[in-house]
Protein backbone atom coordinates (compact mmCIF):
# COMPACT_ATOMS: atom_id res chain seq x y z
CA UNK A 1 0.00 0.00 0.00
CA UNK A 2 1.35 3.41 -0.97
CA UNK A 3 1.90 6.16 1.58
CA UNK A 4 0.07 9.43 0.98
CA UNK A 5 1.21 12.45 3.00
CA UNK A 6 -1.67 14.90 3.10
CA UNK A 7 -1.28 18.56 3.97
CA UNK A 8 -3.24 19.94 6.92
CA UNK A 9 -5.62 21.60 4.46
CA UNK A 10 -6.23 18.26 2.70
CA UNK A 11 -6.75 16.51 6.04
CA UNK A 12 -9.32 19.18 6.86
CA UNK A 13 -11.27 18.30 3.70
CA UNK A 14 -11.23 14.62 4.68
CA UNK A 15 -12.39 15.39 8.23
CA UNK A 16 -15.21 17.65 7.03
CA UNK A 17 -16.29 15.02 4.48
CA UNK A 18 -16.48 12.35 7.20
CA UNK A 19 -18.26 14.64 9.68
CA UNK A 20 -20.81 15.67 7.09
CA UNK A 21 -21.36 12.11 5.86
CA UNK A 22 -22.14 10.99 9.41
CA UNK A 23 -24.86 13.62 9.77
CA UNK A 24 -26.25 13.58 6.24
CA UNK A 25 -26.33 9.93 5.22
CA UNK A 26 -28.05 6.89 6.72
CA UNK A 27 -25.94 4.02 7.95
CA UNK A 28 -23.04 3.30 10.22
CA UNK A 29 -19.40 3.44 9.20
CA UNK A 30 -16.19 2.72 11.07
CA UNK A 31 -14.70 6.22 11.18
CA UNK A 32 -13.07 5.80 14.61
CA UNK A 33 -9.65 5.10 13.04
CA UNK A 34 -9.64 8.20 10.82
CA UNK A 35 -6.94 10.16 12.67
CA UNK A 36 -4.74 7.07 12.99
CA UNK A 37 -5.08 6.33 9.26
CA UNK A 38 -4.23 9.94 8.39
CA UNK A 39 -1.16 9.81 10.61
CA UNK A 40 -0.03 6.51 9.08
CA UNK A 41 -0.46 8.03 5.61
CA UNK A 42 -2.68 5.28 4.26
CA UNK A 43 -3.81 5.61 0.66
CA UNK A 44 -7.19 4.12 1.57
CA UNK A 45 -8.53 5.45 4.84
CA UNK A 46 -11.26 4.10 7.08
CA UNK A 47 -14.18 2.43 5.42
CA UNK A 48 -12.98 2.76 1.83
CA UNK A 49 -12.15 6.45 1.44
CA UNK A 50 -9.28 6.71 -1.07
CA UNK A 51 -7.10 9.83 -0.98
CA UNK A 52 -4.66 11.57 -3.31
CA UNK A 53 -2.29 14.42 -2.47
CA UNK A 54 -1.48 15.60 -6.01
CA UNK A 55 -2.15 19.28 -6.64
CA UNK A 56 -5.13 19.91 -8.87
CA UNK A 57 -6.82 16.62 -7.96
CA UNK A 58 -9.59 16.04 -5.42
CA UNK A 59 -8.14 14.90 -2.11
CA UNK A 60 -10.78 12.16 -1.88
CA UNK A 61 -10.67 10.19 -5.12
CA UNK A 62 -13.26 7.55 -4.21
CA UNK A 63 -15.58 6.39 -1.46
CA UNK A 64 -16.26 2.69 -1.93
CA UNK A 65 -19.06 2.68 0.65
CA UNK A 66 -20.98 5.69 -0.69
CA UNK A 67 -20.05 6.52 -4.27
CA UNK A 68 -23.19 8.67 -4.64
CA UNK A 69 -22.20 11.01 -1.80
CA UNK A 70 -18.68 11.22 -3.24
CA UNK A 71 -20.05 12.00 -6.71
CA UNK A 72 -22.28 14.73 -5.31
CA UNK A 73 -19.40 16.42 -3.48
CA UNK A 74 -16.36 15.88 -5.68
CA UNK A 75 -17.99 15.16 -9.04
CA UNK A 76 -20.49 18.02 -8.92
CA UNK A 77 -23.20 15.47 -9.69
CA UNK A 78 -26.38 17.24 -8.62
CA UNK A 79 -28.49 14.16 -9.41
CA UNK A 80 -26.46 11.76 -7.23
CA UNK A 81 -28.48 12.59 -4.11
CA UNK A 82 -32.07 13.12 -5.23
CA UNK A 83 -33.28 13.88 -1.69
CA UNK A 84 -30.89 16.84 -1.36
CA UNK A 85 -31.80 20.23 -2.83
CA UNK A 86 -29.48 22.24 -5.04
CA UNK A 87 -29.09 24.88 -2.32
CA UNK A 88 -28.16 22.22 0.23
CA UNK A 89 -25.55 20.78 -2.14
CA UNK A 90 -24.00 24.18 -2.72
CA UNK A 91 -23.78 24.75 1.02
CA UNK A 92 -22.36 21.32 1.85
CA UNK A 93 -19.79 21.48 -0.96
CA UNK A 94 -18.67 24.91 0.21
CA UNK A 95 -18.26 23.57 3.75
CA UNK A 96 -16.45 20.34 2.82
CA UNK A 97 -14.23 21.62 0.02
CA UNK A 98 -13.35 25.10 1.27
CA UNK A 99 -14.16 24.98 4.97
CA UNK A 100 -16.49 27.97 4.60
CA UNK A 101 -19.23 28.43 7.16
CA UNK A 102 -20.39 25.78 9.57
CA UNK A 103 -21.54 22.26 8.87
CA UNK A 104 -24.93 22.55 7.18
CA UNK A 105 -27.89 21.13 9.06
CA UNK A 106 -29.61 18.35 7.13
CA UNK A 107 -33.29 18.91 6.51
CA UNK A 108 -34.55 15.33 6.38
CA UNK A 109 -37.49 14.73 4.15
CA UNK A 110 -39.80 12.03 5.36
CA UNK A 111 -42.26 10.08 3.30
CA UNK A 112 -45.60 11.81 3.76
CA UNK A 113 -48.28 9.40 4.96
CA UNK A 114 -51.49 10.10 6.78
CA UNK A 115 -51.74 9.50 10.55
CA UNK A 116 -54.24 6.70 9.86
CA UNK A 117 -51.79 4.94 7.51
CA UNK A 118 -48.98 5.28 10.05
CA UNK A 119 -51.15 3.84 12.83
CA UNK A 120 -52.33 0.95 10.65
CA UNK A 121 -48.76 0.15 9.64
CA UNK A 122 -47.62 0.27 13.27
CA UNK A 123 -50.44 -2.04 14.41
CA UNK A 124 -49.91 -4.50 11.55
CA UNK A 125 -46.18 -4.99 12.11
CA UNK A 126 -46.35 -7.03 15.36
CA UNK A 127 -49.26 -9.13 14.07
CA UNK A 128 -47.42 -9.99 10.86
CA UNK A 129 -44.37 -11.09 12.82
CA UNK A 130 -46.49 -13.48 14.92
CA UNK A 131 -47.92 -15.17 11.82
CA UNK A 132 -44.54 -16.33 10.54
CA UNK A 133 -43.96 -20.11 10.99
Amino acid sequence: MAEIALSEEQKGVVRRYVQTWRRWRPGIRAFARLEDDLERRYEVLVDGIAVDNRPGHPVITADSKDSRFHAAIFGDDDAALPDVTGDELIQVRRYILRGEGTMPVRKWRELKISPAEAAASHRAAPTAALRQP
